[in-house]
């Protein structure tokens, strides 16, 4: 019997141990993974400095020309553009994923 207790407290220990280095690792990946966020974000704003004191950000966003070389970075095509494709992919997937949920519980009930 005290065998069998030293067995448990050896493998509460290492499981422990295991736990908290687990808990460190993913503090790390997280840690990194803003402090990425961070710096893609800190160089894209430096880099955009030059632009930003030429033209102010509503004429950027709400310009629709993007000829770059006549300086001229209209984003509102993009960001359109990215609106569009948005909502039909939500169309699309809302009527695939509710179809889905109506035919897996009305239709294919266990019983």
């Amino acid at each position: 019997m005290e065998e069998e207790d030293k067995i448990v407290q050896k493998t509460s220990r290492i499981r422990l141990i295991k736990d908290k280095m687990a808990g460190s690792m993913m503090l790390t990946f997280t840690l990194v993974s803003v402090l990425l966020v961070v710096l893609i974000g800190i160089g894209l704003v430096l880099k955009s400095l030059p632009i930003l004191h030429d033209k102010s950000l509503w004429e950027l966003l709400s310009g629709a020309k993007w000829k770059p070389m006549r300086g001229d970075f209209g984003f509102l095509p993009f960001i359109m553009g990215t609106l569009w494709v948005t909502a039909i992919a939500i169309l699309w997937t809302l009527r695939v994923s509710l179809f889905t949920a109506i035919f897996l519980t009305e239709i294919l009930r266990v019983g």
